[in-house]
């Protein structure tokens, strides 16, 4: 790993050149930036400039547009020369379009969103754009365009509610606050400001725009009216195109890399200030960060030390400390999902105990991970907690909050942030005792938060717990974290951040077509004849090819050398470069598939082969599944049985198939013990029976949900109560009838046998082996039975290779069985309950054949039970012989294929059509 360069051993370049704004600062003038950052270096250059020992120098006149602009109106308001309205924040705004949004949804049954929130943010915007542009904001509101669209239509009624709102509560936005501004007399208002302080109001009067390439309409027209405009690094009319020698690379990782390696290199190297620029910050920064830290040897101990400037931070609900408590503050209180809570468990920032690393931790993270629900109830959480770790803080903490009655009521937010204070004290937030230097100005950012918080109430009024913290999240996210760190020569930044700054070196990343100029769209809730007749910039890609060619001009009269890169491939498809790139250099071949996809491709053939075979002295306990997989495909029983893979377990909504063939099992298996013997069956009335088929039921289910608990996964809060009493009742009537088919059998029978373990040698092979019954008839012999709630085909006792080999193993566990037959206990359309048998007078209902015609349609070549059972013996002891040799050659089929999970490894799904069976049922 390459160490961090020392960053004190030179004085580092300033990031701004002060030159074409000295005579500007000289005269008092005020200096306009387009955002926050610019206007910090010049500050902090002017004052790095002016240091002298023997004098003070005066702070300079710098200020963002907006931020000016926003004082300006706070002092019309405090002379009286503007009425006294409150000024929304952003989240402010746009929570109250949000409120207008929800209460319209409510009203209107014929039209709904699913997400009111981006609804919110979209008609902000549109109403924002409208105030910027509109010369006449009733008349473009009457525009009957906005007649012609229900989209339209709709935010018309939302923006009447809006304004309702907003005279009501004396509020304004900041365009309204703009629109204000054009009403004042610019030179009483000049003088008011500076006349006391005895500057000259010629030059307190005038603002100088630094690099303001695009101003809204608005802006610019508040400005004009306000003071006398002079401009530096002003874009040209009509800016001529750039073309950016630029590097291509085969995709955005080898892209990011390169660019991050490129950056370590130049740091080291102590060659000024070096800069990226990211085009999507919200997409590449967290790849771009790891590349640096690699570069940087950061990865590790040293992850504070990284000595890289992101100028976009985090929101800070992103950040773990506040990530962690907001999903703690819910649990027990509402339902999480697996993820969540598992974050919850694992959080560094809720547990004084170290609760993930001890073994009751580590127990209910198991736990956690085998539930087979995508959302856990809150119950559920509880139960996990009490029976893994009852005497962990966590539980303790999640009992008092489940039980805390004012979590239960709706306040006002101001009341709520005590109780939230004492919800954290009561967390022991951040139970981390030593936080490191990132944390700890995270964790100083929660005081502001709460300011924020109760901000919020004019807006939201009273709230539940659940609202408090959702309007908190809200708050947090509209936060950015950003870290404060010394001034390092790698600095990464947006586009339009890098306006106006003077590095040495500068790299742009993600110069593709869709970005840079990018592409035009359109604002959702207003005509597009009306924003194009307004002349919206987004709106017209030649404005945005035109404004963005101004941008990449800027860049290239401000900073001494500029990279551009781009490049080839995002998933896999194809992307254009920008049309202002001169790809000069790729740094990778074109990939074999853009241009050569017609060109053939050997295949490499292998040969099937047997596998290592089954080793003598090791002991083997499996069931009948191995002789029936090595049946349908010999590959599928090596993999299963063999190498043993664990296939990921994916949540199930509702029963399983598995689980309601369990629950017809088990109650059958209950009623049985009870009945015991075909005369019992015959003797007890109509009545008993069904009360008994009842009780079966109910205890089955009662069995089952014993079970699900153990597992940790509970059954009834992942199926739900009406389910199961909708499954309890469909088994019941299903049993009911089979019941009644049963009494029709010889009555002298009795079961003799229920899921009792048996141990069978089969050639090299010992099988354990769990029939589900086991009847004796009146005349001493015995009949296997084996209850089936899908398929069943007595074809696949037969055959040369035993497709379904389990009745046939069981026939041979007893020289009184003489008889094995299949319980059909589905019914639809084309089956109805019945026996699927094989053998002599079994006493079964019907008028079953002979065995010498059952076996003479089947076409064996055998005529008695004692040949078939030698016939079927041979064949599976090849089949063992075959496993236990290592046999495993790939033989698809659709009975093999259309349950398995192996196709990523034998890659022989896709040649199979599953879509029909084949053969007889």
């Amino acid at each position: 790993m390459n160490e961090i360069s020392a960053t004190n051993e030179t004085p580092q370049q300033p990031l701004v050149d002060l030159a074409p704004y000295r005579e500007h600062l000289a005269c008092g003038r005020q200096l306009l930036t387009p955002g926050l950052r610019l206007a910090r270096q010049l500050h902090a250059s002017w004052l790095e400039s002016e240091r002298a020992p023997d004098r003070v120098a005066a702070p300079p006149r710098i200020a963002p547009v907006d931020a000016w602009l926003e004082q300006c109106w706070s002092e019309a308001v405090e002379h009286r020369l503007l009425p006294v309205n409150s000024l929304l924040n952003r989240l402010q705004e746009r929570l109250l379009w949000q409120q207008v949004i929800e209460r319209d949804l409510a009203k209107q049954p014929e039209f709904s969103l699913l997400q009111p929130a981006s609804a919110a943010q979209s008609a902000m915007a549109s109403r924002q754009a409208l105030l910027s542009h509109a010369d006449d904001l009733g008349r473009a509101l009457a525009d009957p365009a906005f007649q012609w669209d229900t989209d339209c239509l709709t935010f018309r009624r939302w923006l009447d509610a809006f304004e309702v709102e907003m005279r009501a509560g004396g509020w304004l936005s900041r365009f309204d606050a703009y629109r204000q501004l054009l009403s004042l007399d610019p030179g009483a208002f000049a003088q008011l400001r500076f006349g006391s302080t005895g500057e000259t109001v010629a030059n307190a009067g005038e603002v100088v725009l630094c690099h303001c390439l695009h101003l809204p309409p608005l802006t610019r027209r508040a400005l004009e009216h306000l003071a006398t405009v002079h401009e530096v690094g002003a874009a040209p009319a009509e800016p001529a195109e750039p073309s950016l020698p630029a590097r291509r690379f085969i995709d955005r990782r080898a892209e990011l890399m390169a660019a991050a390696e490129w950056a370590a290199e130049q740091h080291r190297a102590q060659s000024g200030t070096v800069g990226i620029v990211l085009f999507d910050m919200k997409q590449d920064r967290p790849e771009l960060e790891y590349w640096l830290r690699r570069a940087f040897g950061c990865l590790d101990a040293r992850w504070d030390r990284l000595p890289v400037n992101f100028s976009a931070g985090i929101p800070l609900a992103e950040a773990p400390m506040f990530r962690d408590i907001l999903l703690a503050l819910q649990v027990g209180l509402t339902d999480l999902s697996r993820a969540e809570f598992l974050s919850v468990i694992r959080s560094p920032y809720l547990h004084p105990d170290a609760l993930s690393d001890s073994a009751g931790g580590l127990r209910l993270t198991q736990a956690v991970m085998d539930l087979a629900t995508a959302n856990i109830a809150s119950d559920a959480l509880s139960h996990l907690l009490h029976v893994h770790v009852p005497d962990s803080h966590l539980a303790s903490v999640v009992s008092a909050q489940r039980h805390n009655q004012a979590l239960r009521a709706s306040r006002p937010i101001g009341e709520w942030v005590e109780i939230l204070r004492a919800q954290l004290a009561l967390w022991q937030w951040p139970a981390r005792r030593a936080l490191d230097s990132l944390e700890y100005q995270q964790l100083q950012r929660l005081e502001p938060s709460f300011d924020q918080l109760i901000a919020m109430s004019p807006v939201v009024g009273d709230v539940t717990w659940s609202g408090l913290l959702h309007t908190w999240r809200a708050v947090l996210t509209d936060m950015v974290f950003q870290p404060k760190t010394d001034t390092p020569a790698v600095q990464v930044m947006g586009p339009r951040e890098a306006i106006g700054l003077n590095m040495t070196s500068i790299w742009v990343c993600g110069c593709q077509a869709a970005s840079l100029p990018g592409s035009a769209r359109l604002l959702p809730f207003l005509p597009a004849a009306l924003q194009r007749d307004m002349a919206m910039r987004e709106c017209s890609y030649e404005a945005m090819a035109r404004s963005d060619a101004a941008m990449v001009t800027s860049w290239l009269n401000t900073h001494d050398r500029l990279i551009a890169s781009c490049h080839l491939l995002e998933d896999g498809i194809e992307v254009a470069a920008s049309r202002f790139l001169l790809i000069e250099q790729d740094e990778c071949p074109r990939p074999r598939g853009l241009d050569d996809w017609h060109q053939p491709t050997e295949l490499e053939s292998i040969e099937e082969r047997t596998l290592s075979a089954l080793d003598g002295d090791t002991p083997f306990g499996g069931g009948a599944t191995v002789l029936k997989n090595q049946a349908l495909c010999p590959f599928k029983a090596y993999v299963t049985h063999r190498l043993g893979p664990v296939r990921m377990t994916e949540p199930a909504f509702g029963l399983t198939a598995s689980e309601r063939g369990s629950l017809v099992h088990e109650a059958l298996d209950r009623l049985w013990r009870r009945l015991q013997t075909g005369d019992a069956l015959q003797a007890c009335d109509e009545a008993t029976r069904q009360r008994w088929v009842h009780e079966s039921v109910r205890d089955a289910l009662s069995y089952l949900e014993s079970r699900s608990e153990r597992f940790n996964a509970p059954l009834r809060p992942r199926v739900g109560g009406t389910c199961l009493d909708l499954e309890c009742e469909r088994v019941t009537l299903l049993l009911i009838d089979w019941l009644a088919l049963e009494a029709q059998r010889d009555s002298h029978f009795s079961v003799v046998e229920q899921e009792s373990e048996h141990h069978l040698t089969i050639g090299p092979l010992t099988l354990r082996l769990r029939p589900d019954r086991i009847d004796q008839l009146g005349s001493g012999r015995r009949l296997v039975i084996d209850y089936k709630t899908g398929m069943t085909r007595v074809g696949s006792w037969l055959g040369e290779r035993l497709d379904d080999p389990q009745l046939p193993i069981y026939a041979l566990l007893d020289e009184a069985v003489e008889g094995i037959a299949f319980a059909r206990l589905k019914r639809d359309d084309k089956d109805a309950l019945a026996f699927d048998a094989l053998g002599e007078n079994l006493g079964l209902p019907g008028k079953p054949a002979a065995l010498a015609d059952q076996l003479a349609r089947l076409g064996e070549g055998v005529e008695d039970w004692a040949s078939l059972r030698l016939l079927w013996r041979q064949r599976l002891e090849g089949l063992a012989n075959e496993y236990a040799a290592g046999e495993a050659r790939v033989q698809p089929s659709v009975r093999a294929c259309r349950t398995c999970d192996l196709d990523s490894v034998c890659r022989f799904a896709l040649a199979v059509d599953t879509s029909e069976e084949e053969g007889v049922l």
